[in-house]
This record gives C-alpha cells, structure tokens and sequence, in this order.
C-alpha cells in the first residue's frame, strides 16, 4: 500500500520539474514492477498454503485409513482364532459383541503382526512336500533309465508290496511285455 502512495505522490510531484520528470517515471516504473512481483510472491504463498493444507488433510485420511485396516486386521485375527476355538466352546458363548472392546482396547504387538498367517505357513508347506515329491520322482525315474532298473524292480517293490501282490502284477503284465496284447484288445 505505502508503494502505490509514493506512486501517486511521484505523478504529482512530476508536474512540476520537467527534467525530473523522466527521473520519476523510471522510478515509478521500476515501484510498478516491485508491486507486480509482490503480487505474484504473495501468490505463490497462497498456492503454498493451500498445498500445505491438502497435504495435511492427506496425511490424516491416510492415518486413519491405517487405523481402520488394522482395527479389520485385528478383527480377522479375532474371527480366525474364535474359528479355531469352536471345539472347547460354544459359539453361544462368547458372541462378537464381547470380542469387539478387546480388539479396539490396544493393537497386537508387533512380533504377531510380522508372523505370516496361518494359510501360508500351510501353503509353504504344501509347496515342500509337492517339491519333495517330485525331486524323489525324478531322481527314482533317472536311477531306474540311467543305472539299474532292475533293482528297484526285483527287490524294492517286492519288499514294499509282498511277494504275492508282485506275482499278481507279474500276471497283468507280462501280457503286455510279450507282445500278446492283440489278443486281450476287443476287435
């Protein structure tokens, strides 16, 4: 306010002096742009502000959000092991109503919280005994083409099945292995 004072006081002064006239309009273009650049600064400080502002407002949904996935986290938690208990009591018992004050009273600690849920550990471990299974497969599969097939064949199967049930299978197959199979097909 106190430029666009000195602005108004330099136009009238510049009536009077004519060799200071050229003088004070310099001046009082260099107030103007000062202005203009006062402006546009108090500008930038409002667009600031009001980023600043929404920043915050930001920052406080995110927490709560936050908040509410660990009450939900929390809950799920509840509901799981409430599933699991259904053995030693009656789902009459103990309803969610009781369960709700202790899941908002304090979150669980941290160390539950890092632990993976129980599914996973079980789909870890369903992985291991599938990979097991298939490395034990390969490595029988590449003895019996490789070494000896003959061993796994006169004498693990026949410990592991008793003598009469190789004999059975014996008969099923040596069909098969002769070469007779074309009168067993239907034609």
């Amino acid at each position: 306010m106190s430029l666009e004072d000195q602005i108004e006081k330099l136009e009238s002064h510049q009536d009077l002096d004519p060799d200071q006239g050229v003088n004070i309009e310099e001046k009082i273009m260099e107030i103007k742009t000062q202005l203009e650049e006062m402006d546009n600064k108090s500008v930038q400080v409002d667009t600031c502000n009001e980023a600043h502002e929404l920043k915050e407002k930001l920052v406080a949904k995110i927490k709560n959000f936050c908040k509410d996935v660990t009450v939900l986290d929390t809950k799920l938690g509840m509901y799981q092991m409430h599933k699991e208990n259904t053995d030693s009591q009656s789902s009459e018992e103990t309803g969610m109503e009781e369960m709700e004050p202790l899941i908002l009273q304090a979150p669980p600690p941290p160390s539950v919280q890092n632990s993976p849920p129980p599914i996973a550990m079980w789909k870890r471990a369903l992985r291991i005994f599938i990979m097991f299974y298939v490395l034990a497969f390969t490595v029988l599969s590449c003895y019996v083409l490789f070494f000896d097939a003959t061993f796994i064949f006169e004498r693990v199967l026949p410990t592991m099945l008793g003598r009469r049930r190789m004999w059975e299978l014996r008969e099923m197959i040596t069909p098969f292995l002769n070469l007779e199979v074309e009168d067993l097909l239907p034609s």
